[in-house]
Parts: C-alpha cells; sequence; structure tokens
C-alpha cells in the first residue's frame, strides 16, 4: 500500500463514503450517469465516485490511488449488505437508462419514418418539412445580399 493510500485511508470519512449516493435515489444516479457517459453502472462503481469526492477534497486525484482504494473499501469494509444495497441502486439506474435509451430509440425511428408534407408554398414547406439546408446555396442563403459587411472595424 503506498502512502498516499495510507494518507486517504486514514482521513477517509467511512460514513459518508458507504453512504448510498444520491440519498438512494435511482432517478437522480441515472442522470448522473448519463450526464457523465457512464453506460453501465456498478455496486463498486458507485462507491469509487464516493472515494472519488473524497480524494477531490484532499485534492489527490490519481486514479490509480483512487481505484486501489475503492477495491480495498469494497473487499475488506464494506459488509455483504451494503454491497448489495450498492449494486441493487446500479441496477436499477441501469434499468431507468435502459428505458430510456430505449424510448430515444423508438422515438429516433418514428421520424425517420416520417414522410415529407406536400405542399406548393414554400413557406409552409419549411414549416412542415424543416429547412433544407442542402439546397439553394445553403445557409448563406438565408441573408440577403450586400446586408452586412464582411470586415470588421
Amino acid at each position: 500500500m503506498s502512502d498516499n493510500q495510507n494518507y486517504l485511508l486514514n482521513r477517509m470519512d467511512y460514513d459518508s463514503i458507504c453512504k448510498l449516493p444520491c440519498d438512494n435515489n435511482p432517478l437522480m444516479v441515472a442522470a448522473q450517469a448519463r450526464n457523465r457517459n457512464i453506460r453501465v453502472l456498478t455496486g463498486a462503481g458507485l462507491l469509487r465516485q464516493n472515494v472519488e469526492e473524497f480524494a477531490q477534497t484532499l485534492q489527490m486525484n490519481d486514479r490509480t490511488m483512487i481505484n486501489s482504494t475503492t477495491k480495498y473499501i469494497w473487499s475488506l469494509y464494506l459488509t455483504p449488505s451494503q454491497k448489495e444495497e450498492f449494486e441493487d441502486l446500479a441496477n436499477k439506474a441501469n434499468d431507468i437508462n435502459l428505458k430510456i435509451m430505449q424510448i430515444n430509440s423508438d422515438n429516433i425511428n418514428r421520424i425517420s419514418r416520417l414522410t415529407p408534407q406536400v405542399t406548393d408554398d414554400p413557406i409552409m414547406s419549411n414549416f412542415y418539412n424543416g429547412a433544407d439546408f442542402q439546397v439553394d446555396g445553403g445557409f448563406e442563403s438565408l441573408f440577403p445580399a450586400g446586408h452586412g459587411s464582411t470586415s470588421f472595424p
């Protein structure tokens, strides 16, 4: 065990480290995972987040040390029931995120199957079908010619 890891372990507030994140709210844990681009949560991963947050308060950001400290706490400090609580919270959050991904996928599938609305009026066509930036000169065609300067004062 390294001196840094001993330093971290000696200052560790085990009550706060072993507390379930987000007050055991799987909706909040799922939202945090999406915001951090975490695809699959594990109980040990949730514990690692707690260890990371505590290590940051000590201005310690060594990933290897944080990971080994997490493994140490997971293996030797947590009770089986605490491990199960972390795993259950991770599984519930994963289920929520899986449902959200399925809903998003279904919506994208429905959107891709929409057919263009036919109309003779270009304004209504843009309203119903969206502007086509690949036609009529692209983005620049939206601005009238000669209105604006290409140089800055």
